[in-house]
């Protein structure tokens, strides 16, 4: 393997190295509680994740759009999955299956959301331009 084509992922790597330190924390400064804003930092942080994973392998592996996709989400998911079981030793924070979800609604929405965009960019470049 060429480590150029690793070059793409290290955004994702840097995402993943940012929640692990953040989860290695007993605490985490508070935020005003308007909204749920735990869960929302999971869906915005593992929704991140997915995106560059995606975006690295497009790039720098050449996969489908919609491969990349399904790649970037199931590692999300997975490194969800391990961050909470890793958040189970951390003295201060817990195992919450209810944050992993969250991990995954984000990543869900990311991945519709550019596998929507490049449906509908797709659509425009079908249409043969007819000028009256």
């Amino acid at each position: 393997m060429s480590h150029h084509k690793l070059v793409w992922l290290l955004p994702a790597f840097l995402e993943m190295a940012v929640i692990y330190y953040l989860s290695s924390q007993s605490a985490l400064p508070a935020l005003p509680s308007l909204l749920d804003w735990d869960k929302l930092q999971h869906a915005t942080a593992y929704g991140a994740l997915a995106g560059l994973i995606r975006f690295g392998l497009i790039r720098g592996y050449d996969v489908s759009h919609g491969r990349a996709s399904l790649l970037g989400l199931a590692g999300a998911a997975l490194y969800g999955l391990t961050d909470e079981a890793h958040q189970g030793f951390v003295p201060g924070r817990r195992l919450d299956i209810r944050d992993w979800i969250a991990d995954v609604v984000g990543a869900i929405i990311v991945v519709l959301a550019f596998q929507l965009g490049k449906h509908l960019s797709s659509i425009g470049k079908d249409k043969q331009d007819v000028r009256i």
